[in-house]
């Protein structure tokens, strides 16, 4: 269809993408039963096509720009044809509300633990557990994840510390973690990750440490603790 030149154009493919007779795609294509397929304001109602249109458009607000080329893709699903506008430059696809929703993660998540050096005094471990979510075609889309560390002598903890990490690429991430017990028998922190598409929403609440997911679009949330014992 031709390179967006102007602001005029950018704004015009906003409103096209997020109009409620647009079609859509979310979920896990890991997990073939959390996908779904229609348009926005069949799939969204109320407050969650609010921040589905929202999200849909912040993603092209910040990725679109003069320059950016445009082409419509039709698709065929089992309950007919529909096309979806497609934005794309020289290293590839930009935005697509096909492509965009969809994502690829392992929910179990991936776990590492370091190897001990015994021959010191005080000695350290760590354990980390993350999650990653990828686009269609296998790169990286974003992760989540924490790392807990405890120091100690013998079988006795003396500090424990955690930190924590999430990002992605056209979504929403979140992360936070604690230490609820440093000194002793082990160490003990607690987490809340979260990452999603543009068209759902995130939500921290301090009062049961726990992140939580609102709306349709393709996510992780864990919330949890872990131990670490010498």
């Amino acid at each position: 269809m031709g390179k967006i030149s102007t602001q005029k154009g950018i704004d015009l493919s906003k409103s096209l993408i997020t109009d409620k007779d647009q079609f859509i795609a979310t979920g896990n294509i890991m997990d073939p039963s959390s996908v779904k397929i229609g348009k926005i304001g069949d799939l969204y109602h109320g407050d969650d096509l609010t921040t589905a249109q929202q999200g849909l458009k912040e993603a092209v607000t910040e990725e679109v720009k003069p320059g950016i080329n445009v082409m419509e893709i039709t698709w065929n699903s089992k309950s007919g044809k529909f096309t979806t506008l497609c934005f794309y430059k020289d290293s590839g696809i930009i935005w697509d509300n096909i492509f965009g929703g969809l994502i690829m993660m392992d929910s179990r998540g991936n776990s590492e633990a370091s190897n001990n050096n015994q021959a010191a005094k005080v000695v350290s471990t760590w354990y980390k557990q993350w999650w990653t979510a990828s686009w269609l075609w296998g790169s990286k889309r974003g992760e989540t994840g924490y790392q807990i560390t405890i120091y100690y002598s013998g079988s006795t903890v003396s500090n424990a510390d955690v930190s924590d990490w999430g990002y992605i690429s056209l979504g929403k991430a979140k992360s936070e973690s604690k230490i609820i017990k440093k000194t002793g028998a082990y160490g003990q922190c607690r987490y809340a990750l979260g990452l999603c598409t543009p068209t759902g929403s995130l939500s921290f609440n301090s009062s049961n440490f726990s992140v939580s997911f609102s709306g349709l679009g393709s996510n992780i949330v864990s919330n949890g603790t872990k131990s670490l014992y010498p």
